[in-house]
């Protein structure tokens, strides 16, 4: 059956090893569970810069949009200033075509 072998340590130091195995298990176990809080942390960290950088860009683009918006604004209201001066000329032009010429021109 089965006899003690003494080139197997005895039960005594069995469980010693196993203790001292399951120990360094659990040292591990709870140094992985800090370093999953730490992970978590910083991701979460990163998350909500990188949440706060998308509102910046947003909020960038509607103020850049309400430029565009005033610039068309302004580029309409150009045109339509052109079209008044085009006609003011045209009747100056002929204002000036039924002016007397001064002699000599």
């Amino acid at each position: 059956m089965n006899q003690p072998n003494d080139k197997h340590p005895n039960l005594e130091e069995r469980v010693a090893d196993l203790e001292k195995l399951f120990g360094s298990i659990i040292e591990n176990e709870q140094e992985l569970i800090k370093l999953s809080k730490r992970h978590t942390f910083n991701v979460r960290e990163i998350s909500g810069s990188v949440g706060n950088l998308q509102l910046d860009v947003g909020d960038l683009r509607e103020r850049f949009d309400g430029m565009e918006h005033k610039i068309d604004k302004i580029d309409a209201a150009q045109g339509e200033h052109s079209k008044r001066f085009d006609k003011l000329e045209t009747i100056m032009l002929q204002i000036l075509d039924r002016l007397p010429q001064p002699e000599g021109e």
